[in-house]
């Protein structure tokens, strides 16, 4: 028994007994570790002459499952691996010599993927394929033995999986890294790589490819990689050759390093292209679909390994270089801008994606309160867009901005003389627009730009600040009340008061324009007011639960959330005073793929957020939910991936809700030029693109979700309540007014607004003594 077991089994550790033909007797121990004098290995043969280097005993982890009635492989090695990682946990981890690996391949895709963890790539979308090989079993491999720290999920498409891993960076502010074999499974990534270009977010994409005497021959599933995705989008390439002992293993950790470090420090895709020979599995011996001379696998791991440097990095745990980017945050740049808010009398702020290395993956929530903060102490409202998220529930928040610059007397009357805005892009249309009417107007823009990005498509930015946003702040901040010599107030601060004012009336001006578009109809639920009921649950659930994170499809569910993502306001406010108080709840955090603004990629992209288990609620429409079908596949219980040491049950089910606006095709361009001229240029077969044919609700039963539909307001509020109580995923048909319907109620709500506001500033002047400082002409 002991000539076939090639490790020691320790006292009473490991599997222990016989095996006949009639009977068995197997003694495993639960848990237990054997020290033993380390005085020879190949370890010892690298550093000889370094004694202080080699471990005076070495410590072995054995660790067991009982096998039941019912037990699996994959359970067992789950238990096993926790039970192993609780104890393992208590030693430093054993050196990483590569000197047991026989082949190149392993050996090289053990240690890249050593490096990527270490410096913070812990997620992998794997996608199946044959020349990726060696960089999944590495994966798997590293899954096993960093139980709970490392994750792999197996992704059948790789268009989803590139999203998928977008969306996990934005949630978690760090990159994830997303395999693929090699061909037109690379072609798939496209999307996503541009997507995280345009937007600034880091995205580590790795595909396998066949080496040089393959390229250009006709080869099988062989096409031209290099350089695949164009400059303008891609960060770093690199085209690694097959690996061998002809490059030592240094290069392979400094090229993970070094990718990891650029699409972090440069805010977008770095494409790594590495060649893979046979023998893909980890197999020696003969050279698969090679019969030449002495065709067998070669490798010497020990001129591998002659590495200066490799030794400690073997042993430290550590990466393999440590690299430190100053912050460009120029004390000129600080002082022009303070002088600009003390010469300011009508000063405004505007957010919109608060792209904040300093702050992201912690929600917007860190971040503002930062901007609160900063509004307050120099006195200027915030037009906060929907991506700012928790910035909304902020006092110095103007609610309702945007119907309230839809007034034509707010509009012409504002007249901004300084606007610092935070973050880009901007969903909202109206602020642009004055902005662009008043050419007097100082533009600030501050964000951490990625190179060549401009982020001015108006033209109107008069200063750019290249700036991680929270560190520019609290340096402004410091210098302003160091200094006491900014005014604090605005001439254009009443906006809050009227936000708040006409937050009280927006409920039921929603509510009447939907009411009165749907006479006798048995759909009475509008698109408005699924956002309504979105942010009237999530106030509810507010120190109930986990915070909710939101994902906003682009077309009309973003455009909606700029108009309507609202919390509950302060019904007391009779005032300014709302300025200096912080009653308002809004709980979450609004993610949208505002980089290229496509549709493709969304559901995908929400399951990346929902990777780091924050209950998400993705809001998209029919349209964009068949452009990305296939990645409700993720979000079945038999699909936790079995590398993960996860059981499966319920409880590993993304908690994702999923809210399909059904309103039967592409609702947004109805509200374009073009819808007017109707069947004469084939409105509804080439923009409207119905999807009555197809029904959610087998679809959802294909995939084995949850799902309910809602045809009026209270209906979708209950479906939403009782989908995020749930705690798993699950999938809501909002069955909402028809598009041409909705486009009506749209036009309502604004003229409702309109009105609204009218009075508040005819009764507040009479009432309330509040005298809007508005430009009239």
């Amino acid at each position: 028994f002991e000539t076939d077991i090639s490790f020691d089994r320790g006292l009473y550790a490991g599997p222990f007994g016989y095996l006949g033909n009639d009977s068995a007797d197997i003694v495993v121990a639960i848990r237990s570790a054997l020290v033993t004098n380390y005085q020879e290995g190949r370890i010892s043969q690298i550093d000889s002459s370094s004694p202080r280097n080699r471990p005076e005993s070495k410590v072995s982890v054995f660790g067991g499952a009982g096998i039941v009635d019912g037990s699996t492989v994959q359970g067992e090695w789950t238990e096993t691996s926790h039970k192993m990682g609780v104890l393992s946990s208590l030693f430093p981890p054993s050196p990483i010599t590569l000197q047991s690996f026989s082949m190149p391949n392993v050996a090289w895709s053990t240690a890249f993927i050593e490096e990527l963890i270490r410096n913070g790539v812990t997620q992998f979308y794997v996608c199946p394929g044959s020349r990726n090989t060696p960089l999944t079993a590495a994966i798997f491999k590293a899954t096993r033995s960093n139980v709970g720290i490392v994750r792999a999920v197996s992704v059948h498409d790789e268009r989803g999986a590139g999203f998928r891993a977008l969306g996990y960076a934005r949630q978690n502010g760090r990159p994830a890294a997303v395999i693929t074999s090699s061909g037109t499974a690379v072609a798939n990534l496209y999307p996503s790589v541009v997507e995280s270009s345009s937007d600034g977010v880091p995205l580590l994409v790795i595909t396998a490819d066949r080496p040089y005497e393959n390229r250009d021959t006709g080869s099988n599933q062989s096409i031209d990689q290099v350089k695949m995705f164009s400059s303008s989008y891609v960060r770093w390439f690199r085209d690694i050759p097959p690996p061998s002992d002809d490059v030592p293993v240094s290069l392979a950790l400094s090229d993970a390093n070094h990718a990891v470090t650029l699409t972090k420090q440069m805010m977008g895709p770095v494409h790594l292209n590495v060649q893979f020979r046979e023998n893909l599995a980890p197999d020696g011996g003969p050279i698969r679909n090679d019969n030449r001379v002495d065709s067998v696998t070669k490798f010497n791991n020990l001129r591998f390994t002659d590495a200066s440097g490799f030794l400690d990095w073997s042993r430290s745990g550590n990466r393999w270089l440590n690299s430190h980017y100053s912050n460009n945050n120029s004390l000129g740049s600080t002082m022009e801008i303070k002088d600009l808010i003390r010469k300011s009398r009508r000063g405004i702020i505007v957010t919109g994606n608060l792209r904040d290395s300093e702050h992201v993956g912690q929600g917007t929530d860190s971040l503002s309160s930062l901007i609160s903060q900063f509004a307050q102490t120099i006195g200027f409202p915030v037009v906060a867009g929907v991506q700012s998220g928790a910035l909304r529930r902020e006092s110095p928040t103007i609610p309702y901005a945007e119907h309230l610059m839809k007034n034509p007397m707010i509009a012409k009357g504002m007249q901004p003389d300084l606007v610092i805005q935070l973050g880009t892009p901007l969903i909202s249309t109206e602020i642009g627009g004055i902005i662009k009417s008043n050419p007097a107007v100082r533009h600030v823009l501050v964000q951490q730009f990625y190179p060549y990005e401009r982020a001015d498509p108006d033209h109107t930015v008069t200063h750019r600040i290249s700036s991680n946003i929270g560190t520019f702040l609290k340096g402004l901040m410091s210098d302003i009340e160091s200094s006491g010599t900014v005014n604090r107030y605005s001439e254009l601060t009443p906006l809050v008061f009227l936000g708040n004012e006409l937050r009280k009336q927006m409920p039921n001006i929603i509510r009447e324009a939907g009411s009165s578009e749907s006479l006798g109809s048995d759909v009475t639920l509008t698109e408005p007011e699924i956002t309504r009921a979105i942010s009237e649950v999530l106030n509810e659930a507010e120190g109930k639960s986990t915070p909710m994170s939101l994902f906003l499809s682009n077309s009309m569910p973003v455009r909606d959330g700029e108009l309507f993502l609202y919390p509950e306001g302060n019904e007391g406010a009779t005032s300014l005073q709302p300025l200096l108080r912080n009653d308002a709840k809004f709980p979450f955090s609004v993610s949208v793929n505002r980089g290229a603004s496509g549709i493709d990629g969304i559901l995908s992209t929400a399951t990346g957020c929902g990777d780091s288990s924050q209950p998400t609620t993705l809001v998209c429409g029919d349209v964009t939910t068949l452009h990305d079908l296939n990645a409700f596949y993720g979000l079945t219980a038999d699909h936790t991936p079995s590398n993960s040491a996860q059981t499966v049950t319920n409880a590993n089910r993304l908690p994702l809700t999923t809210v399909i606006v059904n309103n039967g095709g592409g609702a947004i361009f109805s509200f374009l030029p073009i819808a007017k001229h109707g069947q004469d240029v084939g409105f509804e077969e080439y923009w409207g693109t119905p999807t009555n044919n197809f029904s959610f609700e087998q679809g959802a039963s294909a995939f084995g979700l949850p799902y309910k539909s809602a045809t009026s307001f209270e209906d979708f509020k209950n479906a939403y309540r009782s989908s995020i109580q749930s705690g798993g995923p699950g999938i809501i048909e909002a069955k909402v007014v028809h598009r041409s319907t909705n486009v009506e109620v749209h036009k309502k709500i604004t003229q409702g607004a309109i009105r609204a506001v009218d009075s508040i500033i005819n009764e507040s002047s009479v009432t309330h003594g509040v005298r809007l400082k508005m430009k009239l002409p």
